[in-house]
């Protein structure tokens, strides 16, 4: 069954400067409406008081616990956020903080048509409100990568044509620059979960709690070997440094876990790590 935890992955608040934040979406391009320092600012306030009574109705329809009403509606949602529906983009960049809060609890669900479905509103969402969904994009970024490796098909699919619809191939390497300290810090908490840390066992069989550790597990090891091998050298050096989850033992015992997908994962990010940062495979240096 789903879950409506939304701690897994962490949405720490952006400490980049907000003139390097407008550069970078602001290259990738706002719809033809002008960026503004403002947008990047995570400490500006949000102003939900107006947002449209049926948008929130149906937002709260995803914090139910049963998959079929969520991807009902997810398939709602997708209708009031389509320009058919009427809503002009300001009126649906309202919905942003509380599709915020939902997007990370909403990739580990396991059911996968409801992860399918989010994806694909999720893109009709992106292509309306651009630019201001913006200053969303570094608490975003770890969850939308990891749903690009999800073990479904249909999943990654949807999760694929939301983030291309977004991001311009030419610019995905600054986003991933412009969010590293998030995505980083983000897949550190990940990895240090187990299955019983991150799946309640109030709203999770043991089945599921074992899938969706694995899932999650192995796609955010893929995201981070992603990662490093999208950026530049300069910046694919300097991704992993602050990571403390390369200096726990147990994260290299991953290469003997019981999964196959996460096994693979390991070994597909340790090939990334030896080819774009490979000092992060010298021993320690022995202190004095």
């Amino acid at each position: 069954m789903g879950r409506d935890k939304t701690g897994a992955f962490r949405t720490a608040k952006s400490g980049a400067s907000s003139a390097s934040a407008a550069a970078m979406v602001a290259s990738m391009g706002g719809g033809g409406t002008g960026l503004t320092f403002a947008s990047f600012d995570p400490s500006a306030p949000t102003v939900d008081q107006d947002l449209d009574p049926e948008i929130n109705m149906v937002l709260k329809k995803l914090s139910k616990r049963d998959p079929t009403t969520k991807v009902k509606a997810l398939a709602e949602l997708a209708a009031f956020f389509d320009v058919s529906g009427g809503r002009d983009e300001d009126a649906i960049a309202l919905a942003l903080p509380q599709w915020q809060s939902c997007f990370a609890a909403i990739g580990l669900d396991p059911d996968r048509r409801v992860r399918e479905a989010f994806f694909a509103t999720h893109k009709v969402l992106a292509g309306r409100v651009k630019r201001q969904m913006a200053k969303y994009v570094k608490p975003l970024m770890l969850p939308w990568l990891c749903a690009r490796f999800d073990v479904d098909p249909s999943v990654r699919s949807a999760a694929n044509a939301s983030f291309s619809a977004f991001f311009p191939p030419n610019k995905v390497a600054e986003a991933l620059a412009f969010c590293a300290t998030d995505l980083v810090r983000g897949a550190d908490e990940m990895l240090a979960h187990t299955a019983q840390t991150l799946c309640d066992p109030k709203l999770y069989s043991p089945e599921e709690a074992s899938e969706t550790y694995e899932r999650c597990t192995a796609a955010t090891l893929l995201a981070l070997s992603h990662s490093l091998d999208q950026l530049p050298d300069d910046k694919a050096a300097a991704l992993l440094l602050p990571s403390t989850a390369l200096t726990r033992p147990s994260f290299w015992k991953f290469a003997t876990h019981a999964s196959v997908l996460v096994r693979a994962a390991l070994y597909t990010l340790s090939r990334s790590i030896a080819l774009r940062a490979p000092a992060l495979l010298d021993p320690p240096a022995p202190s004095a």
